[in-house]
């Protein structure tokens, strides 16, 4: 099995597996391909690497205003074979919009393999480098962060090792949740989740509205062009385009004047979990 890497110069690795094997990989050039060896059971330690994908990991250092160290999320697992998203800033997945409901949503740049329990990565755009995680808990990657080329997005940034945590709501900063709107649910690609609504309180508060898991940990953002001042009134789900998968719909309205209108904002859900957003008008 070959994966493409994108990376800038020669580089090597050697990855010693369970059994004092080593086992070589290298990507030549721009161009190059990373040999992935024959999937061998002995060699791969006995951990649900799926229950890492589709956090966003930040660094305990991080925060909205001083972020000191990217964050990344692992977003496709198969065979050992993971590709993900690496970021200068928060990789929290928003909606989109397109005319094609099926159009699947797909960012990455971050690829890599696990051998051993670790997953060597390479990652490209806004520059490029090495990522390798040690997978230590449940809650904790350690991250080894090489960078080989650098762009303004990733100037402050240095090589080292980090320890990574999921991205939480208590990290967004001036988000106030409305626990009156909190849903607990099942989505098909996500398992049992929560839909967590509030608003972000600025000079101009506009509705923030994450799904996460039981503890709070964000794996998407429920964002659209909301008015300011406006907030969530009503959360929906349901299947609303009859494809079997539960769709998300938002209501939104002015407080200060309840009675004048209210905003739907509807995100159907895609086969990789993924929603696209369709604003359905005012109801007047």
């Amino acid at each position: 099995m070959l994966l493409s890497i994108l990376s800038e110069g020669c580089v090597t690795q050697n990855i010693l597996t369970s059994d004092a094997e080593v086992i070589n990989t290298q990507s030549a050039d721009m161009d190059g391909e990373l040999f992935i060896p024959e999937k061998d059971s002995e060699s791969i330690n006995n951990v649900d690497f799926k229950r890492y994908l589709k956090y966003i990991w930040i660094t305990d250092e991080w925060s909205e205003n001083r972020v000191s160290s990217p964050s990344f999320r692992i977003e496709k697992l198969d065979d050992y074979v993971l590709s993900g998203t690496f970021s200068p800033e928060p990789a929290i997945p928003e909606w989109f919009s397109v005319p094609d409901k099926y159009l699947e949503y797909d960012d990455n740049n971050l690829h890599g393999i696990i051998i051993n329990g670790m997953a060597e990565c390479m990652f490209d755009g806004n520059g490029k480098g090495s990522v390798r995680l040690e997978f230590i808990g449940k809650n904790s990657i350690e991250v080894e962060i090489k960078y080989l080329e650098k762009d303004v997005a990733y100037n402050n940034f240095e090589d080292g090792r980090f320890l990574y945590r999921p991205y939480n709501i208590k990290d967004h900063d001036l988000f106030v949740e409305n626990k009156e709107l909190e849903i607990e649910t099942k989505l098909e690609s996500w398992g049992d989740v929560k839909i967590i609504s509030g608003r972000q309180e600025t000079n101009h508060a506009v509705p923030v509205i994450f799904l996460t898991d039981k503890d709070g940990n964000v794996f998407y953002r429920f964002g659209a062009p909301y008015q300011h001042d406006s907030s969530v009134k009503e959360v929906i789900i349901e299947d609303m385009n009859g494809d079997g998968l539960k769709d998300v719909k938002v209501i939104t309205f002015f407080s200060y004047a309840p009675n004048v209108c209210e905003f739907v904002w509807n995100f159907y859900q895609l086969e990789s979990g993924w929603f696209w957003l369709e604003r359905s008008g005012d109801i007047p």
